[in-house]
């Protein structure tokens, strides 16, 4: 009886420590883990992807507003929860948003947009007739570069698809185009982001239709299809 639990015990500390090996064997061996992100390393990063991006604004709260140029397109990037001023300050939440035109969408079409379409982002109509799009990156306790810049690309995917879907008028209607690979309901965020700039700058409001400017540049959609082929400049 002793030998048989002996031999039991004996194989399965052999089967803990192969499988314990086959983890370590199957996992990466070096991931690229950020806590922080400053408005400069921001910007540095949309210039190395070759789109345009630069300081907007600080607001109150050290809240710092990097404005991005994707192919007509006008986006925004909120930089919260920093240590300090200036575009050196080490921020820990990352909010992309943009602007569209939301005259004649529906809260109905918002929904379908938040509950059906969206892989990241989420909707919403503002009251003095805008809509916006915008996600939420949390980087405090540690967020892998690789999927930073995934879920970063596939803000400015969800922004393009939303914009180019509503066709405008008294009512408008919304035509998305179906997708086998919808993720269905996104992660959501805690709430939709809305700033007041300074000293009565306004932000870029988006049209929309199928004649919308497109935020997917080929080297945003790179983010998506392969982000570690990205060089980081932090």
């Amino acid at each position: 009886m002793k030998f048989i639990l002996s031999m039991v015990a004996a194989f399965a500390a052999a089967t803990v420590s192969a499988s314990a090996q086959n983890s370590q064997l199957s996992q990466p061996q070096a991931i690229q883990v950020m806590v922080s992100i400053s408005a400069e390393d921001m910007i540095s990063l949309f210039q190395e992807l070759d789109v345009p991006a630069t300081f907007a604004s600080e607001i109150e709260g050290n809240i710092k507003i990097i404005e991005v140029d994707a192919d007509g397109a006008s986006a925004y990037i909120a930089l919260s929860e920093c240590e300090g001023a200036g575009v050196a300050a080490a921020c820990k939440l990352v909010g992309p948003f943009a602007y569209f035109n939301g005259t004649g969408v529906t809260l109905a079409q918002i929904n379908t947009f938040n509950l059906t379409q969206t892989r990241l982002s989420f909707a919403g109509l503002l009251d003095n007739g805008n809509g916006i799009i915008a996600t939420k990156v949390y980087l405090e306790g540690g967020v892998g570069v690789a999927n930073f810049l995934f879920d970063l690309g596939y803000f400015f995917y969800d922004a393009a698809a939303l914009l180019m879907a509503i066709e405008p008028g008294v009512i408008a209607q919304v035509n998305y185009t179906p997708d086998p690979n919808a993720l269905g309901v996104s992660r959501q965020a805690a709430s939709i982001l809305d700033f007041d700039l300074p000293d009565g700058q306004v932000f870029k409001v988006n049209s929309v239709g199928r004649n919308a400017p497109t935020f997917m540049t080929d080297s945003l959609e790179a983010l998506i299809k392969d982000p570690s082929k990205i060089r980081q400049p932090w």
